[in-house]
């Protein structure tokens, strides 16, 4: 019950769209395989905790099991929510099996607190992995070598440093990243939120304000109470 209502308050109260993206993927080369759709969210060591939201996932694939590790909260294609947290849960991790469709498409919601002195900015990244969660069915230019399709770093900055990269293999995979600022209207392109693919869903409404103090106060009663089961 407890847990339940904390992602009620957290998606309403928490999370109050600093930084909007639309996410759509074109997976036609993927059609019919067995993989994995992973999200990591991870600290990159503070002070101040940053929390995100996935939601109106729509695909045309079929999800299976999930497997979320740290702070994660809620299953897709419902709204999922993960919360970094330096001290106790610096690695999130939501994990879904899929058998890939054509199309998978997303909004991703983003807070804004800038890293402290010394710290990294927290990031967001996306993959596509084989049914055993470790080996990439998409290969892309990332830098780090871990063929992610897309970060967010959270400078604190209005939307972040939102990067796509380049997808090596297989052909027929792109990735389309939309900034939607909140006076309206959106941009993107290239390596700055760009990619190309089709079609994209109308915007969620975004949930009716609730005190931030209400959902951080659940957030660390949930928290103490897993720590005493």
């Amino acid at each position: 019950m407890l847990r339940t209502l904390l992602l009620c308050v957290l998606s309403a109260a928490f999370l109050r769209a600093d930084s909007l993206y639309l996410v759509a993927l074109n997976t036609t080369a993927l059609d019919g395989t067995n993989g994995d759709l992973v999200v990591d969210f991870i600290s990159g060591g503070g002070p101040e905790q940053n929390a995100i939201s996935i939601a109106g996932f729509m695909t045309d694939g079929t999800l299976g099991t999930a497997s979320p590790t740290g702070d994660v909260f809620g299953t897709l294609p419902n709204t999922v929510i993960m919360v970094t947290d330096p001290v106790n849960s610096a690695f999130n991790e939501y994990l879904t099996g899929i058998t890939f469709g054509t199309k998978i498409s997303f909004f991703l919601d983003v807070t804004t607190n800038a890293p402290g002195a010394g710290s990294a900015p927290d990031e967001v990244s996306l993959y596509l992995l084989e049914a055993d969660g470790m080996t990439p069915l998409v290969t892309t230019d990332d830098p780090t070598s871990s063929d992610s399709l897309f970060t967010v770093d959270i400078d604190g900055s209005a939307n972040g440093i939102p990067t796509t990269y380049d997808i090596l293999s297989p052909s027929g995979v792109t990735t389309n990243m939309t900034f939607i600022p909140q006076n309206g209207g959106g941009n993107g392109g290239g390596n700055n939120g760009g990619g190309n693919n089709g079609g994209s869903p109308s915007p969620v409404p975004e949930p009716a304000p609730l005190p931030i103090a209400a959902g951080v106060w659940l957030f660390w009663m949930y928290r103490y109470r897993r720590r005493k089961v």
